[in-house]
């Protein structure tokens, strides 16, 4: 047998070969034991999903998900802190440009006195490392416009749902505002806002929730200035005008639909006379928000006639076709009805024009005419009665 070579020392070779056994057996037993916690977590979540009628991949990825980290995050170090700062300031060495010039910033800082600096610039330094780190991590997460609002979307209906749950088991009253903040955002605005409130915000602000929303929006995406010009004032006439033009637009364009000759078209809707026109011309309006339908002077108030408005210009309330049996059975309501709008009677009726009874009315004053109406028959007459006398 023979000898080892004298530069080779068996006792280390020994422990060396012991050492790696050691870290093999110790691998297998990890191996085992990761394979029998995997199985234990799978059999957890295979349970979850039948208990709770989800697939397994959902679950599992609500299990990993919610963890707070995948990856052990180091505490920023001093040293890259200040190579941060040197860096995006431009105060590190100015040897060398592209790949070269990081190595050379790093050689010059480590030659450097870095380390002794009191201890406030060194947690600004750090303080301004993580800031920064946590600005990038932002917009690398940042999700794409159509995700987000699928999101959106989406959360907002179980919201939604949830909110209106609560408030009829707990009888509590809700206003909720999902408001943009930026006119480039693709999702739209959402009000959740109960009955009562609803109410509320009517007869003390006389405005719907949806107008408040709206107001609140445009002080977040133009600010005071913005908010103001939008909120100008509008006195009620101007309202009346608006209501009365968006009903008589209307019946016109619901009536050229249908193909009634222009001459027959009325040129504006008169209440008192709605029946008679439903009647004559086969079309009717739907959708009013009053209780009754009435003039638009007898309404007074801004907040119904905002109401009113909205709900013509988002088609809630509009003329429509009457079907043919529908339009003969109003027809002939209203002819057995004899709902027939008379002239107003003069007060005067039955009474001679001029005040005395038993005398016939008064003749038209004979006397000279302008020379501008004068006619040759005029002239004739005259010299025959002359002649007369």
């Amino acid at each position: 047998m023979s000898a080892p070579p004298p530069h080779i020392d068996l006792k280390k070779a020994q422990k060396a070969q012991e050492q790696r056994q050691a870290a093999s057996s110790c691998k297998e037993v990890l191996s085992k034991d990761v394979i029998a916690g995997r199985s234990l977590v799978m059999d957890a979540m295979e349970k979850i999903a039948a208990d709770n009628d989800k697939n397994t991949k959902y679950i599992a990825l609500q299990v990993y998900t919610g963890a707070s980290t995948l990856i052990a995050k180091h505490a920023p170090s001093l040293f890259n802190a200040v190579m941060h700062h040197a860096a995006k300031h431009g105060t590190g060495s100015s040897g060398g440009e592209g790949r070269g010039k990081l190595p050379n910033m790093s050689h010059d800082i480590a030659q450097s006195d870095w380390c002794n600096m009191p201890a406030e610039q060194k947690q600004a330094l750090i303080h301004e490392l993580k800031e920064d780190r946590c600005k990038i991590e932002a917009r690398q997460t940042m999700a794409a416009p159509q995700v987000i609002v699928r999101d959106y979307n989406k959360m907002l209906a179980k919201l939604e749902a949830e909110v209106i749950n609560l408030g009829q088991h707990s009888g509590a009253e809700y206003l909720v505002f999902f408001l943009k903040d930026q006119v480039s955002k693709s999702y739209k605005s959402h009000v959740i806002a109960s009955p009562k409130i609803a109410e509320a915000c009517g007869l003390l602000f006389a405005q719907t929730p949806d107008e408040l929303a709206l107001k609140l929006e445009t002080f977040c995406i133009s600010g005071l200035a913005g908010t103001l010009k939008d909120m100008e004032h509008h006195n009620k006439s101007d309202s009346q005008g608006k209501v009365r033009e968006a009903i008589n637009q209307g019946l016109h364009d619901i009536l050229e639909q249908k193909g009634v000759p222009e001459s027959r078209r009325p040129k504006y809707m008169q209440y008192v006379y709605y029946e008679k026109l439903v009647v004559d011309t086969g079309v009717h309006l739907v959708g009013w928000p009053e209780e009754n339908m009435c003039p638009i002077t007898e309404i007074s108030s801004s907040f119904r006639l905002n109401r009113l408005l909205r709900a013509l210009r988002d088609g809630d309330c509009r003329w429509e076709i009457l079907p043919n049996d529908e339009w003969k059975e109003r027809k002939r309501a209203f002819k057995d009805s004899g709902d027939v709008k008379q002239r107003a009677t003069r007060k005067d009726k039955g009474q001679p024009r001029n005040g005395i009874s038993g005398e016939p009315a008064r003749k038209r004053k004979r006397g000279p005419k302008s020379k501008a109406y004068i006619s040759d028959s005029d002239v004739a007459s005259s010299s025959e009665e002359d002649d007369d006398e």
